[in-house]
C-alpha cells in the first residue's frame, strides 16, 4: 500500500501490517477446530456418552459446528490483514484502519510523549507479536494503537529514535529563529581631539562635546609708536 497524502520530501522508512505469524496461527486454528470437534464426538461415543449408532450423526454435527466456529478466527485473520496498515516515515507515523470505510490517523514526531507495548502470553511466546500504543501531548487516551504487529519492541525503539531526532531538529530551528540580530552601534558624533591650539577640552575627557567652549583667538595688538615732539 502506498503512503497516503505524502508531504514534500517525506519518505517511507517502514510500512507494515498485522504480524504474519499471528495471522498464520489464526488460520491454523481455524482448520484445527473442526478436527477437535470431531475428535470429541468420537471420544464421547467410545466412552458410551452417546450411542455408537449415533456416531455418524454426531460426527456430522460436530464437523458442522466446528466449521462454523472455525470461520471466526479465519475471517478475523483475513480482515485484519486487509484493514490494518501502518507507516513510519521521516516526519510522522500513520495508521489506516478499515477496509471499505477507512480512518487515517497521523501523528508528527514532536507531539509524541509516550509509547507503550502490551503483549499477552500467547503473543509473547508463540506469535512474537504485540500491541504498540502511542500517546500525544494533551490527549487523554492513545491516539494510535498498532495491533498484533511483529517485533513491537523494535518498532517502539525505532519510533523513539525518530522522535528524539525530530525534537533536536526542532530545537535547532527554534534557536536559529529566535537569535538576536547583531547590531552595530552608530559612530559617536564626538571626535577625539588632536593637537589643536584653538580648542580647549574643558572637562578633560578627550572628547569635543557640543557644549565645550571653543575660544577664539584674540586679535593681535598693534604696537603704538610714541608721537614725536617737535621743539
Amino acid at each position: 500500500m502506498h503512503l497516503p497524502s505524502a508531504r514534500p520530501e517525506e519518505r517511507t522508512i517502514y510500512d507494515f501490517t498485522i504480524s504474519p505469524w499471528y495471522t498464520l496461527v489464526q488460520v491454523v486454528a481455524s482448520f484445527l477446530i473442526p478436527v477437535i470437534f470431531i475428535f470429541l464426538a468420537v471420544a464421547a461415543a467410545s466412552i458410551k456418552v452417546i450411542p455408537v449408532e449415533s456416531l455418524v450423526a454426531a460426527e456430522r454435527i460436530a464437523g458442522i459446528a466446528g466449521l462454523i466456529v472455525a470461520l471466526l478466527p479465519l475471517a478475523s485473520a483475513l480482515y485484519l490483514r486487509l484493514a490494518r496498515h501502518y507507516f513510519i516515515t521521516t516526519e510522522r507515523i500513520i495508521a489506516i484502519n478499515g477496509w471499505l470505510a477507512q480512518e487515517t490517523i497521523s501523528i508528527d514526531y514532536p507531539t509524541i510523549t509516550d509509547l507503550t507495548v502490551n503483549r499477552d502470553v500467547f503473543e509473547r511466546f508463540i506469535t512474537q507479536s504485540g500491541n504498540l500504543s502511542v500517546d500525544t501531548a494533551g490527549s487523554p487516551a492513545e491516539e494510535i494503537t498498532f495491533i498484533h504487529i511483529a517485533n513491537p519492541l523494535g518498532v517502539r525503539d525505532q519510533i523513539l529514535e525518530l522522535v528524539e531526532k525530530s525534537k533536536q531538529l526542532m530545537g535547532t530551528i527554534s534557536r536559529q529563529g529566535t537569535a538576536r540580530p547583531i547590531t552595530v552601534a552608530p559612530a559617536s558624533t564626538n571626535t577625539p581631539i588632536r593637537t589643536n591650539p584653538t580648542v580647549v577640552d574643558a572637562d578633560n575627557n578627550g572628547m569635543i562635546d557640543a557644549n565645550e567652549p571653543i575660544p577664539t583667538a584674540a586679535a593681535p595688538t598693534q604696537p603704538t609708536t610714541p608721537l614725536a615732539t617737535h621743539s
